[in-house]
Formats: C-alpha cells, sequence, structure tokens
C-alpha cells in the first residue's frame, strides 16, 4: 500500500490533542492546530507488507473524543 496523507475533518472551538498510540510508528501528525472547521493532516508511511495495517487516533479535547481508524 502506497503511504500518503489522510486529511480528518475536524470541527470544534477548543483547543485538541491528537493520541496515536505508541506502538503505532507508521503514522505521525503533520498537522494539528484549529479553532473553527478545519483538518487534521496524518502523515502515513507506505507499507511494503501484504497484511492490512490498522490504527484508531484519538482527537480529544477535555473531556470529548472522536476516534478515525486508519487502514
Amino acid at each position: 500500500m502506497d503511504g500518503g496523507q489522510v486529511e480528518v475533518p475536524v470541527s470544534a472551538n477548543v483547543d485538541y490533542t491528537v493520541e496515536i498510540p505508541e506502538a503505532v510508528d507508521w503514522i505521525a501528525v503533520a498537522s494539528t492546530k484549529a479553532m473553527v472547521d478545519s483538518k487534521v493532516t496524518l502523515t502515513v508511511a507506505p507499507s511494503y507488507d501484504v497484511e492490512v495495517r490498522k490504527a484508531n487516533v484519538t482527537i480529544k479535547s477535555g473531556e470529548l473524543s472522536s476516534v478515525v481508524g486508519i487502514t
């Protein structure tokens, strides 16, 4: 599978964080800060394995959170 960027729409009027599990070394946050409708851009490294990779990325603000599945 080719690597590349994945844009995740975020609608927030407060600061938020993006959490990627420590064991997932093939996704990185390319941008995170926004106070209006925006996108979080994640950089996904290419995979040369036959097996499909899967990870959940969590976007959090205080007690609120949203989980996005990345494959």
